[in-house]
């Protein structure tokens, strides 16, 4: 979902925070939550928790801290708009964190969200078993993003959709754990759902 493929359509672009393909508008929910606490990153799991805090929090400093030094977030291959990239770095990630967390973009009529709602589901995990990291202590997580989006004029966004998850440790056996990719997947994806 990162957060702007079909899970996270808003995230498709920076400039298409209201109009992404795949998001279902609706208007914002009254009611309000205690924000989720931030846990130690010592476990992929508590990594997976934070991203969802840090996005109802919209704490940018935090993202980047969770995010790890070389990470990528790939579109889904339906959100690829022809001519632009298939995918964002670190850098790109963060800035597109500031637009909708704090920012928005003004030059384009785009607003900063007033609220953010990112759940996570874990339906499996496991060793990244890519050729390129077996062996390398990289975690493999499936996951179901629900999202839910609202901004200062009322309007919003509700995404959900499956993602992989891809975290390993930083520093090498520092026991310190980043997200270094998240990888949307199409809505049809097959779910492993494993017995937890």
């Amino acid at each position: 979902m990162k957060f702007r493929p079909a899970a996270l359509c808003i995230l498709v672009a920076s400039a298409a925070l209201l109009t992404a393909a795949g998001c279902i508008f609706s208007p914002g929910s009254g009611g309000t939550t205690p924000p989720q606490e931030y846990l130690p990153d010592t476990s992929p799991e508590n990594v997976i928790h934070n991203v969802s805090a840090l996005y109802e929090k919209r704490d940018v400093t935090k993202y980047e801290e969770t995010l790890g030094a070389n990470y990528v977030f790939r579109y889904q291959p339906a959100d690829i708009v022809a001519g632009q990239p298939d995918s964002l770095i670190k850098a790109e990630e963060v800035e597109f964190a500031r637009h909708l967390f704090e920012t928005g973009k003004p030059a384009e009529g785009l607003p900063a969200a007033s609220r953010i709602t990112l759940r996570i589901t874990i339906n499996s995990s496991g060793p990244d078993d890519r050729i390129q990291h077996r062996n390398l202590g990289w975690m493999k997580y499936n996951v179901r993003t629900e999202l839910t989006i609202n901004f200062p004029d009322g309007s919003g966004n509700n995404v959900s959709s499956p993602a992989l998850f891809y975290l390993k440790q930083e520093p090498d056996s520092s026991g310190h754990w980043k997200l270094v990719e998240w990888a949307d997947q199409p809505a049809g994806a097959p779910v492993v759902v494993s017995a937890r």
